[in-house]
């Protein structure tokens, strides 16, 4: 169990929390370490975040390439159109990058449309009190879609490992029912359970 102050567990969170938390139908027992373990007694704990720099970085060249889209059609497609081409930017990179980079394509989408394509132009300002309107259900409609194509992006996911989970045990049943020898089971176990985690182990 962690031996780090219960502070640090409150403001960075715990990892014994998060395991409990996912592992489902499976009992999770939290024991001690035996005395002269080589484990350090606190081990650092890494959050890694689920949308990195990089994805934010290209959910704004995905807006700036459905800016200079729109600015092509600019003329001769109606606004609502134009404002077609975001969404489509926001689905893009929802898709492809998660939820905090699609959430800042949904806004910045938003403020690109008003400052190239709303009279009056190359400025925030807003002329007509009804694109005030037409801002906010379109920064709704691209939060809903980034929410909705992230969420079902997971699904996906959840779904392809848990099959990834389904063959991986079916595999090593059928090696450990065959197999004969502690060497042979051990570098079987190891195998699969590397395959299943895309990590190293050991026993």
């Amino acid at each position: 169990k962690p031996a780090r102050p219960r502070w640090r567990e409150l403001a960075f969170g715990s990892i014994v929390d998060v395991v409990v938390r996912g592992s489902g139908a499976i009992d999770v027992h939290v024991i001690t370490g035996e005395p002269g373990d080589d484990v350090p007694a606190a081990m650092p704990l890494r959050l890694v975040p689920t949308s990195r720099w990089p994805g934010y970085l290209r959910s704004v060249g995905v807006v700036a390439a459905a800016t200079l889209a729109a600015s092509l059609a600019f003329g001769r497609l109606a606004e609502a159109n134009l404002v077609m081409v975001y969404l489509l930017a926001v689905v893009v990179v929802a898709r492809r990058e998660g939820r905090g980079p699609s959430t800042l394509a949904a806004v910045l989408s938003v403020a690109a449309f008003d400052f190239f394509f709303v009279a009056p132009h190359l400025t925030f300002s807003v002329a007509d009190t009804e694109y005030l309107v037409m801002f906010a259900v379109m920064l709704v409609v691209g939060l809903v879609v980034s929410t909705l194509t992230t969420r079902l992006r997971r699904q996906a996911d959840s779904a392809r490992s848990r099959e990834r989970r389904t063959a991986a045990l079916y595999g090593l049943s059928r090696d450990l029912a065959r197999l004969r020898g502690l060497d042979a089971l051990i570098d079987a176990s190891v195998r699969h359970v590397s395959g299943v985690f895309g990590r190293g182990a050991a026993v």
